[in-house]
């Protein structure tokens, strides 16, 4: 497998990102998308591990920041669902064109999943299949600040949870916490969700236009995740509204960014199978 850094400018401000390429001859793309408050890495390293896995099965992986986000981050720059939808056109037009592959999926998670679904219903590029990772609701709940405590509850368990890890531990003595981003989750909860729903509202008008995935869709939440059932039924709604063939997996146990290596391990046999 061979990993090489690539940039591509977009209105004078530019996407950063990584392509893992097989050793193997190739004709599949996979393109990873990160979530709101993400990077390119996924949560944990998460997209790392999969697109070296995926890499080995013979797909060409890329993985980027989207502007405003991690290494393709600049001074005043701000990030929007409109700027991130065209960089996934940008990403998608560069895997065409510069790498010359037709047949390219989407392995998105959080908003970055409910964008990349977006796109691909509209975009001008294919999408041949799709992976949606706990997905951000397709439209705001009935009552986000009631969702907003539920989480913050929810999350206050899981973090408590996690202090049984190895993995933790090895991160605290390694000074690879972010502790900043804990305690603004915990302190924030009303002002964060307010966000996040101002940012569905906005999406709600992007008429969606029709269908432009060639494939299938697979869908993956966990069973503790507070938004997996109402955004799995959005989700199911919609690929059942354009005939389009899905499957959906709820883990038993997993929360919404999937902490742990044995889930991760599930994932990765999941979409292994799937892709293959």
């Amino acid at each position: 497998m061979n990993d090489k850094l690539f940039s591509l400018e977009v209105d004078n401000e530019y996407i950063h990102g990584i392509i893992h390429k097989p050793e193997i001859p190739f004709t599949k793309a996979i393109v990873f998308l990160h979530g709101w408050g993400g990077h390119r890495t996924g949560p944990h390293d998460m997209f790392v591990k999969f697109s070296r896995k995926l890499t080995d099965l013979g797909y060409l992986c890329l993985r980027f920041d989207f502007r405003g986000k991690g290494f393709s981050g600049s001074m005043g720059y701000n990030a929007t669902n409109r700027s991130m939808l065209e960089d996934i056109e940008v990403i998608l037009r560069y895997v065409k064109n510069s790498c010359g592959i037709d047949d390219i999926s989407i392995v998105g998670i959080c908003s970055g999943a409910k964008l990349g679904l977006y796109y691909s219903l509209n975009g001008d590029i294919t999408v041949n299949n799709f992976v949606c990772l706990s997905s951000a609701p397709l439209r705001p709940v009935d009552n986000p600040q009631s969702v907003a405590v539920r989480k913050t509850v929810v999350g206050f368990r899981e973090y408590i949870s996690k202090l049984f890890y190895r993995e933790t531990w090895a991160k605290i003595f390694k000074n690879e916490v972010d502790y900043k981003t804990i305690i603004y989750s915990f302190l924030n909860p009303f002002k964060a969700k307010k966000t996040k729903v101002k940012s569905a509202r906005t999406d709600r008008n992007n008429v969606i236009k029709g269908k432009n995935i060639s494939g299938k869709v697979l869908i993956i939440n966990g069973g503790k995740d507070t938004e997996t059932p109402e955004t799995v039924k959005q989700v199911e709604a919609l690929m059942r509204k354009y005939d389009i063939d899905f499957s959906t997996y709820i883990i038993a146990g997993a929360n919404h960014s999937f902490y742990s290596i044995l889930l991760e391990q599930e994932i990765m046999n999941i979409m292994g199978k799937w892709f293959s």
